[in-house]
């Protein structure tokens, strides 16, 4: 498979908003994965819908997350993982930023 990358630009306001929806469907993927453990697909879809309803990012993006969260969890059954980048897992050996961050 090639990638084929194209040169593009957003406005501020756009830039934005892609930024949100990223951090949005993130959690989405957290939520996902870590309620999967003790849920069933349908209680899972459910409460992760009534979680990020208010924030308007649409059925779709949520359904995807969702799907997303479940595919990781039975790719990586009784494994530990770590959301974030490897700079934050550094940051987090290190003390520099909390658990919460």
């Amino acid at each position: 498979m090639q990638t084929i990358s194209t040169k593009y630009t957003v406005s501020d306001e756009d830039k934005n908003s892609i930024l949100r929806w990223k951090s949005i469907y993130s959690s989405i993927v957290r939520s996902a994965y870590t309620i999967s453990k003790s849920n069933n697909i349908q209680d899972i879809k459910q409460i992760v819908d009534q979680r990020f309803q208010p924030t308007n990012i649409g059925s779709w993006l949520i359904h995807m997350g969702v799907r997303e969260g479940l595919d990781i969890r039975s790719t990586h059954e009784n494994k530990k993982i770590i959301f974030g980048g490897k700079k934050d897992f550094i940051r987090r050996q290190k003390n520099l930023i909390t658990n919460e961050e």
